[in-house]
């Protein structure tokens, strides 16, 4: 197996996650919590979403965390990661109107008090939010 410095671990990483992936998967490498942690210590959304969905291939609390600070981050933990709603999840991506719309209906497929609140912030999204409702009642009510 390579030995690899911090350095290389996260220049590999930030020009192509499926690299590192790849060297992992070959044996090349070895996955780590500490591998984990350097790259959330980066403290970037995109970064600990794509570790996570490539090479932990699992949730973990410390990914989904630092992914959350952004919604669209914590809208695709949920969608590829998580497979699922989470609450830590929901309330990142309720940071952005339209993150909220989408987690609505992609992620929970239902309305959520959390949501709604959110989109009430932009008028358009808030429209579009009751729009999606009442198709939902309607759909479901036949």
């Amino acid at each position: 197996m390579e030995k690899l410095s911090k350095e290389d671990i996260i220049l590999i990483f930030l020009e192509n996650p499926n690299l590192l992936a790849r060297k992992i998967e070959e044996h090349k490498i070895e996955k780590s919590d500490e591998m984990r942690q350097l790259i959330c210590e980066l403290g970037d959304p995109d970064c600990a979403y794509r570790y996570a969905d490539y090479i932990d291939k699992v949730s973990n609390n410390l990914t989904r965390k630092v992914a959350c600070r952004d919604s669209k981050y914590a809208f695709w933990y949920a969608k590829h990661v998580d497979n699922g709603p989470h609450e830590e999840t929901r309330k990142g991506a309720c940071k952005d109107p339209s993150y909220a719309l989408y987690y609505a209906s992609q992620i929970d497929k239902k309305p959520t008090s959390m949501t709604y609140n959110s989109t009430r912030m932009d008028p358009f999204t808030k429209n579009l939010y009751r729009t999606w409702v009442k198709a939902q009642n309607k759909y479901s009510s036949s």
